[in-house]
């Protein structure tokens, strides 16, 4: 069994010099290959929102444990925290999941654990916002005004 790891993506040589829509690429499949999927009720027995390093040492996360590595990683790697949102969604199934968005060129770009590309947040159209927030400490002051309105130009 490979080892696991134990460090966040942006130390990888696969991102030295990257940038842009290439450096969130790289860092969202790097993310999204070191971390199995494993929900929290199996793995923590209720829900848990790991540290970052924590999830890497695992190797396994669910949703939220994979949006969280992205921001770390992508703040490490030089992004901006105000171009980045933590969003819990509800998927057309129903259920809550989150996802990272990284504001690239005027655009929010979605880094998901189900997905190897990068969507813009306005096609996703299975999604529906239910909060978003960032760097903020207060959750007060965290975007619920996208309850009502679709993502796409929300954040």
């Amino acid at each position: 069994m490979p080892a696991r790891r134990t460090a966040i993506p942006r130390s990888d040589r696969r991102c030295a010099g990257k940038a842009g829509r290439a450096l969130l690429g790289e860092i969202n499949r790097a993310v999204n290959l070191a971390i199995r999927y494993v929900s929290d009720l199996k793995q923590h027995g209720s829900d848990v929102w790991s540290a970052p390093l924590a999830t890497f040492a695992s190797g396994q996360g669910d949703c939220e444990d994979y949006a969280i590595a992205k921001y770390l990683a992508l703040r490490e790697s030089g992004i901006a925290a105000e171009n980045l949102r933590l969003v819990v969604v509800q998927t057309r199934r129903d259920r809550a999941h989150a996802v990272l968005a990284a504001r690239l060129d005027d655009c929010w770009l979605l880094l998901d654990n189900t997905a190897l590309v990068l969507v813009p947040d306005h096609e996703r159209t299975d999604y529906r916002p239910l909060i978003a927030f960032g760097a903020e400490a207060d959750l007060a002051k965290a975007e619920t005004a996208l309850v009502d309105r679709p993502l796409a130009g929300s954040m």
